[in-house]
């Protein structure tokens, strides 16, 4: 039993641990704050004019699409009910997930190295500029990762205790995930795999007899089930077991055909993870994660390295699976590159010098990482201060100009965008879409900056009249989005 002498220091030492990862928390947040003034983006738009923003009916039954991230949605419609429409309180449930992941890797990371690889760890989680863009963008991934952070820290703990809380407190945060995102059966799998591995190495005696292990283990992955089941009962029963099952945004390949599509969507994995940050400091990043999962030994606690069940879950979807590599789908595993970069940070430190290497080696890394996160932060600013983009300029200037019998007509890549800002600008309900009826004026948002030509945008719509390019005038260009305007009682053919 420790004495007063012996405690003072660690409680002093753990006081001084913990105010670092205040510091580091407190840091991260700014720039995630200084992203929910960002413009809305396409797929955040969508999700919550679709699905958070009607009634927690449409949230808790409509699956017409994959972009219902559900319990997501479900916080976004509370969020927006207590606070308003706004972009930060559509935005608030990432944004404190996204926060909220900082701490959690520095928790986890602590359970599996130590207190140095921890934070170094949260710096990177804190500073990673994929990681605050998901933390001001409402979506579900950042639930996902800090789900995914709280079920590997209780994995830790009920190889050593056996107590039956932690066990079902693990089946509702995997529940809670797969009902946010399906795309949580891999981060599932990657904590099962390292479970049985855990198990077959025998690390959780003398907690458990075998057979009980296997009883928990059963039993916990049976109420998961059962809980994500009971969960997605609305949209079964209202949108059928095909919107979940037969979703055609999912397909598998062929074995040749899918390896021949392999190497074009890597990039994407380099360009988005990696945005805002040099080639050189994602491939130092890479190459650090290497030297920590080489390392493991060196720098870890005595489990089994983390690298192992993450790459026998991406074996088995390359070879099984053969889905596409979507990035977002594997978002979950960007906490744990940092944590394996951090390692491996350490193990070049400690082999250069046994306290400060590791010190400086973070100091010189890091301030390739902070210049950049620093030159985006800087681009966005004037949206702190109530600088509207280019759509939502064009909305408000819309919004005077609208009649209610107007119909507005928008096109892919900007259509949920201006839904949602002509909901915040219009006194009257917009019309994007004919379904009949007198039309007054129809318009035409032409975005150049995407792409769009005034063809492209009113192609296909069947409306009575104002079906040729040549019936539109050109009425305002706002920033590269031109208006035209078809005056029906004029004539329009």
């Amino acid at each position: 039993m420790l004495n007063s002498s012996q405690r003072n220091p660690l409680l002093m030492h753990s006081l001084q641990q913990w105010g670092l990862l205040g510091i580091i928390a407190l840091l991260g947040a700014v720039p995630r704050l200084i992203h929910l003034a960002y413009p809305m983006q396409y797929d955040e738009a969508y999700t919550f004019m679709a699905f958070a923003r009607p009634s927690l009916y449409y949230a808790l039954t409509d699956y017409h699409l994959p972009n219902n991230h559900v319990f997501h949605s479900v916080l976004v419609h509370i969020s927006t009910r207590l606070w308003g429409e706004y972009r930060w309180a559509i935005r608030l449930p990432a944004f404190l997930a996204g926060w909220f992941l900082i701490p959690a890797t520095y928790i986890v990371a602590k359970r599996f190295y130590n207190p140095r690889v921890a934070t170094i760890a949260a710096i990177l989680v804190a500073g990673w500029p994929n990681l605050i863009n998901y933390s001001a963008n409402a979506r579900g991934y950042s639930l996902i990762m800090l789900l995914t952070m709280g079920l590997f820290y209780l994995a830790t703990r009920v190889l050593h205790e056996d107590r039956l809380g932690l066990w079902l407190l693990m089946s509702v945060l995997a529940a809670i995930g797969l009902f946010t995102v399906p795309v949580m059966a891999y981060p599932l799998a990657v904590l099962s795999i390292w479970m049985f591995m855990e198990a077959i190495q025998g690390r959780f005696w003398p907690t458990y007899r075998t057979t009980t292990l296997l009883r928990r283990f059963a039993l916990t992955s049976l109420i998961t089930v059962l809980l994500t089941f009971l969960f997605y009962t609305p949209i079964l029963m209202v949108s059928g077991s095909q919107s979940l099952f037969a979703n055609s945004f999912i397909k598998r390949y062929p074995w040749i055909e899918f390896w021949q599509k392999v190497p074009t969507w890597l990039p994407y994995f380099r360009d988005e993870w990696g945005t805002g940050l040099t080639n050189w400091f994602s491939g130092c990043i890479l190459v650090l994660a290497i030297v920590g999962a080489i390392a493991h030994r060196q720098v870890a606690k005595p489990y089994t390295p983390l690298a192992l069940p993450i790459s026998i879950v991406i074996l088995f979807a390359l070879v099984f699976y053969r889905v596409e590599l979507v990035t977002r789908a594997w978002l979950f595993l960007i906490p744990f590159l940092l944590m394996l970069a951090a390692a491996g940070m350490v193990a070049i430190g400690d082999w250069i010098h046994k306290r400060w290497g590791w010190a400086l080696l973070l100091v010189l890394v890091l301030t390739g990482m902070v210049f950049f996160d620093i030159r985006k932060v800087v681009n966005e600013w004037p949206y702190v201060w109530g600088e509207m983009d280019r759509l939502e300029k064009t909305a408000l200037f819309l919004s005077q100009k609208t009649q209610v019998d107007d119909l507005v007509l928008v096109n892919f890549p900007v259509d949920p965008q201006m839904w949602y800002y002509l909901s915040q600008y219009q006194p009257h309900p917009v019309r994007l879409k004919y379904k009949g009826g007198e039309i007054g004026h129809v318009w035409a948002v032409v975005d150049t900056v995407s792409g769009q030509n005034l063809d492209y945008v009113i192609r296909g719509r069947n409306l009575p009249k104002c079906n040729d390019p040549e019936d539109y005038h050109r009425i305002r260009e706002i920033e590269g989005v031109i208006l035209y305007r078809c005056d029906i009682e004029d004539g329009g053919n």
